[in-house]
């Protein structure tokens, strides 16, 4: 006598369910094999209104839903996309929102469209912004920066989780960029962004004056006659690792090789800047990763999903071996 369930009986209904629940564990939860995790975190004191720019590749995604390009994030809160291979574009924080419910509204600073969800269009400066190129040039090589060259409106940092450097002899690689300055106490006043009286951005000396000298443009538009100026200066002394001009790269540019994840952090902790002055005590010399490595709770809060999916796969695993002996005595 066959004693094992046919496919038509009661108790093989219960067993294909928990194959399918097994095989759903491994591919609904977590990102993509060869996505890049970035974690965006408001350590603001106030809500803030995440936004998003593709340049080139896909849309990120949340999970396995297609990501907003713009979405609010509460004060203390964070939240994690994915970026795919080949991924480049920004990312910047948008101020004093007020939108229906409809998505229709406008910000204070960094606005888009006057839309909650920036498709496709860019932020009204001033607007500090975060800049990437995932896997850049079809290599393992990303590259990021934190710009003010569209002027300053958040303080900002981005950091790597993971990587390595890309050669022996390039610029600082892995180390956090960051810009952990409030930059609008101390804007000049020709800079000055002021709504309902008081200083919500500083302006680019382009924005302001609008002249080529500032703008790199016309006979400064290469990187022999587009030098910094005071103004950019003052933005560098109180940022060293964010860009300040158009051609700004030396200090400000920064790769990493195969970084499994990044943090974004809105108003990072002003103590954390001496973290990337690693980067600048001598451009051209490798750092290590061990001198600038994240801390070990934020490497913790980034793998709690990973580590959470896999105890859970074990144990519907257990359970349903357990059933099949149990079907298979009886049975």
């Amino acid at each position: 006598m066959n004693l094992r369930p046919s496919a038509c009986s009661p108790f093989a209904i219960p067993a294909l369910l928990c194959l399918l629940g097994l095989l759903l564990s491994s591919f609904t939860f977590g990102p993509i094999k060869g996505d890049t995790s970035i974690r965006i975190k408001n350590s603001c004191g106030y809500d803030i209104w995440p936004a998003i720019l593709t340049g080139v590749g896909n849309a990120p995604t949340a999970t396995i839903e297609e990501m907003p390009s713009g979405f609010m994030l509460t004060s203390g809160h964070s939240m994690t996309i994915h970026l795919p291979q080949d991924w480049s574009g920004r990312f910047w924080g948008r101020t004093g929102c007020d939108f229906s419910s409809d998505g229709e509204g406008e910000c204070e600073t960094g606005d888009c469209g006057r839309r909650l969800n920036c498709t496709g269009v860019g932020a009204t400066p001033p607007a500090t912004l975060v800049e990437f190129s995932i896997h850049g040039q079809r290599s393992q090589r990303d590259f990021y920066d934190v710009s003010l060259v569209d002027g300053f409106n958040l303080p900002v940092s981005v950091a790597p989780t993971g990587g390595s450097s890309v050669s022996k002899a390039n610029q600082s690689s892995c180390v956090e960029a960051i810009c952990a300055a409030d930059l609008n106490k101390v804007c000049p006043s020709i800079l000055q962004m002021i709504v309902k009286g008081r200083v919500v951005g500083c302006k680019s000396a382009c924005l302001a004056l609008k002249s080529d000298m500032y703008c790199c443009a016309g006979a400064y538009s290469n990187p022999n006659t587009c030098n910094a100026t005071s103004y950019s200066k003052a933005f560098k002394s109180r940022c060293p690792t964010a860009y300040t001009y158009a051609y700004d790269d030396a200090t400000s540019l920064f790769t990493c090789a195969s970084a499994s994840a990044y943090t974004i952090t809105f108003c990072p902790p002003s103590s954390s800047s001496s973290r990337s002055q690693c980067s600048l005590k001598n451009p051209n010399k490798l750092v290590s990763n061990s001198s600038c490595q994240n801390n070990s709770s934020e490497n913790k809060s980034l793998t709690s999903v990973a580590s959470f999916n896999i105890k859970k796969g074990m144990k519907m695993f257990v359970a349903c071996t357990i059933i099949f002996v149990i079907m298979s005595i009886y049975y």
